[in-house]
Formats: C-alpha cells, structure tokens, sequence
C-alpha cells in the first residue's frame, strides 16, 4: 500500500477557484503530483491501493493514478508520471519532494522557481510566485485541448454556429444545402449569422512588402549586399593575382 503526505490548505478544496483548474502549483509540501482532472491523463489506471494523509491525520484515497504531459513554453514537454486523481481537490499540485527525488535541482530567487537538471542544470520546468502560490509556466497537454473545445461547448453558442464548428467551420451554404436535402437535428440557418472568431483567424495572411520608391541614377548607385560581397570577393581574387 502506497502513502502520500500532503500539508492541509483550505484553498486545496475550494470550489471557487475555477480560474485555477488548468494550472500546476510547485508544492514543497505534497510527497505525490496530484490532480482533479481526468482528462490531462495520457496513461489512466485505477487500480491504485494507497491513500494520501494529511497533517490533521484524515486521509482520502485517489480515484486511480496515471502519466501527465506538460507543454512548457520554450522548453521540451515534461513527463509527470504516477500522478494521483483525486477528484475532492480543486488544484493540480507538482510536488517539489517528488522532483527532487527523480535528481532534479530546485533553485527559488526573486519570486521565481526554476527545477533542473542534476547532471547539466538544463531547464527543466520554470515556476512564478502569483498570489502566494508557485504557479507552474505551462500546462497539461490535454488542457490546451480541452481549453479549445471548451469554447464550442453546448450553451455558449448559438445552435447555427455550434453546427458550424460541429462539421469543422464547414461555411454556411453547404449547412443551407444540408438542412434542403433533410439532414436530421440541423436547424434552421439563418440569414444573417454571428462571425466565426476562428474562421477569420485562419483567414489571415501577412501583408506584402511595400514597393520600393528609392531608384538608381548611376550604376552601382543601389544594389543588393549580396552583390556587393560577391563583387568585392572577385576583386581580391583579381588584386592578388
């Protein structure tokens, strides 16, 4: 039977901090990683004999344990394995204790948190302090996807539009030509229809280069670096000859 320690921190079971769900906290005080959702899971198992004991001696026992992939921004993903679900908690706790013991360094400065390789001290996972807690720069993979689908979920979009992204933006001619031929669940189309944010996001280009106003007069008066360097090369071959 496997035990985890944890200090007892109100915040940890407060449901209000739904702007926290996504995030990790580098805790100093948890001996696991744990997590309260399911879906960042890339390996699940539930068949898990052990409990987590806090310092006011209650325990609860993990819905099952699994391996995590974080996606760090500038740096390479970083594996989280034997991870705790525990579904009670209302934060992702990174334990420090764990890290240490897999032979990374923790260096804090400055309100900062950086873990490190042992070997090289190559970066591994950065943290920064925000609102008194370490706060982990980066997210669950599985988080950024569900934080996508998230926006086109039922009750946040009209129905028009949610059959817009249903059939991947398909454009809204061929949801009238649907709907014509008998199409079950469409509903009506209508005329005039709310833009699509990620349509018009992926129909962006850049923007060309502005046509140059500058001329030359005399040879040689405006010409490319490359030219130049090539012209130059030539003539110190033909110097030293």
């Amino acid at each position: 039977m496997e035990q985890c320690n944890i200090g007892v921190n109100e915040d940890l079971f407060n449901a209000s901090l739904a702007s926290w769900k996504n995030d990790w906290l580098l805790d100093s005080g948890a001996t696991c990683h744990m997590t309260h959702r399911k879906d960042f899971f890339e390996e699940f198992t539930d068949n898990f004999d052990g409990a987590i004991y806090f310092a006011d001696q209650s325990k609860l026992k993990p819905s099952g344990l699994g391996t995590i992939r974080l996606k760090l921004p500038s740096l390479p993903d970083f594996l989280l394995h034997h991870v705790l679900y525990l579904p009670q908690l209302k934060r992702n706790l990174l334990s420090l204790v764990h890290i240490c013991q897999q032979g990374h360094s923790i260096h804090m400065f400055d309100g900062k948190c950086e873990v490190r390789k042992a070997y090289d001290h190559s970066l591994v996972i950065r943290g920064i302090e925000e609102e008194r807690h370490l706060k982990m720069q980066g997210t669950s993979a599985h988080a950024q996807h569900f934080s996508y689908n998230s926006y086109y979920e039922e009750g946040t979009l009209t129905s028009s539009l949610l059959w817009h992204v249903r059939f991947r933006h398909l454009n809204y001619d061929n949801l009238h030509l649907l709907k014509k031929n008998g199409f079950a669940g469409l509903p009506t189309i209508p005329r005039k229809l709310k833009q699509c944010d990620a349509c018009i996001l992926g129909k962006h280009s850049k923007q060309s280069f502005h046509d140059s106003h500058s001329r030359a007069h005399r040879k040689l008066e405006l010409i490319h670096s490359g030219y130049v360097v090539q012209f130059l090369f030539l003539l110190q071959l033909e110097i030293n000859i």
